[in-house]
């Protein structure tokens, strides 16, 4: 059992991520595994209740429990009947259990395995992409066996990584390589959600300094390579006469119109990433409202969807002085992270769900950046860890 309470949130990670390679692995055996996972996380609750709910875990990592007991009160009220609530009430639940007790016990193991590999295993999905997804013949865009804008926030975390927790990444060739590498395969994805991320992120680590113009040199080289593929680039959907996100309207209409019909208090917990198919003209080909925070506003409504974003705000801008002026270069990566995925999910439906890998990253993180400043929550100091 500890080595599965040590190692649990990474296994979760892995499959979350293994669900996205469904042309490789199929999908039943990543739901199953997932499934697995989440009864181990409810599992550990009664041998582990004194290091969930100690003191130091309440305050370490408040956001998670309150985001608890808004979802049990919001089920209590609105879903008790509801099977499907009650399961994503319980997966939300185990999930912040795996990652509060993986934190606890290991937060070196994965702090150093990130700086170490995070970038080789964005590179390695992609690859796997490259070798066995099937690129759609109707996208002029490259998807490799994913959705186009999954390649593109692939390719920008792993440029994010070595940027950040590589110094002096410039004079090594291989990892100049690599971002070159990853740009180009940003701009191949045609995602506009990820260049915007691209500029953002260069702007949280190197803000306006010669590195910023030697960064857009090498991005501009890789606008020049990227050029003689074939595809269309973030670049030229920039550029074209629509509407930037012309094509995006009607998914977004259908979510605001859905969230509309139950604007006070949501359409239920098992909601996430829906949105009404009475709103499309073709209801069978129904699309989630690509946008997390209508998404937020679909499942909870206004009243308990504020509730959600405002504590989750909070967290970020308390977090920000901490990191910023006593972080190491890897929690700055995390909280960078965190804002990363805040602005790209104006475009994705982010935040809210439960095994999109992007999303577990993303809270997995808030842990990261939660725990921090309080490194003494180590095993040795844990009830229960003898």
């Amino acid at each position: 059992m500890k080595f599965l309470v040590k190692y649990g949130i990474g296994l979760y990670l892995i499959v979350s991520l293994v669900f996205k390679l469904g042309f490789i692995v199929p999908r039943a055996y990543s739901q199953g595994a997932f499934y697995a996972l989440m009864a181990l996380g409810l599992v550990v609750l009664p041998l582990y209740y004194k290091v969930l709910y100690s003191r130091k875990s309440l305050r370490v990592f408040w956001l998670f429990h309150f985001i608890n007991l808004i979802n049990l009160a919001y089920l209590l009220i609105f879903n008790l009947k509801n099977a499907d609530s009650w399961l994503y009430f319980l997966s939300k639940y185990a999930t912040f259990n795996l990652i509060i007790l993986g934190l606890i016990y290991n937060y070196d193991f994965y702090k150093n395995w990130i700086v170490k590999n995070f970038k080789y295993l964005m590179l390695f999905v992609l690859a796997l992409g490259m070798m066995y997804g099937i690129q759609s013949a109707a996208d002029n865009r490259l998807s490799i066996g994913f959705n186009a804008n999954d390649v593109g926030l692939f390719s920008l975390l792993g440029l994010f990584s070595i940027i950040t927790l590589d110094t002096g990444w410039q004079k090594n060739k291989i990892k100049t390589l690599l971002v070159i590498l990853f740009l180009i395969v940003v701009l191949l994805s045609g995602s506009r959600a990820a260049l915007l991320g691209l500029a953002l992120v260069v702007f949280f680590i190197y803000g306006i300094s010669y590195k910023t113009i030697g960064f857009t040199l090498l991005f501009l080289v890789a606008v020049y390579l990227a050029g003689n593929f074939g595809y269309d680039t973030g670049i030229e959907r920039l550029l074209t006469e629509k509407n930037t996100f012309q094509d995006r309207d009607n998914v977004y209409k259908a979510g605001l119109l859905t969230f509309y019909d139950a604007f006070y208090w949501g359409s239920g917990l098992d909601k996430y990433g829906w949105s009404n198919p009475k709103y499309f003209q073709n209801p069978g080909l129904a699309l989630g409202p690509h946008n997390g925070y209508i998404a937020t506003g679909i499942m909870y409504g206004v009243v308990f969807g504020s509730l959600f974003l405002a504590s989750l705000l909070r967290f970020i801008i308390k977090a920000r002085r901490t990191v910023l002026k006593r972080g190491d270069q890897f929690v700055k990566f995390t909280y960078y992270l965190l804002l990363l995925v805040i602005v790209n999910a104006f475009f994705e439906t982010l935040i809210v769900g439960i095994n999109e890998f992007i999303t577990l990253l993303f809270w997995f993180f808030i842990g990261m950046v939660a725990i921090f400043p309080y490194k003494n929550l180590q095993e040795k100091n844990v009830p229960g860890s003898n």
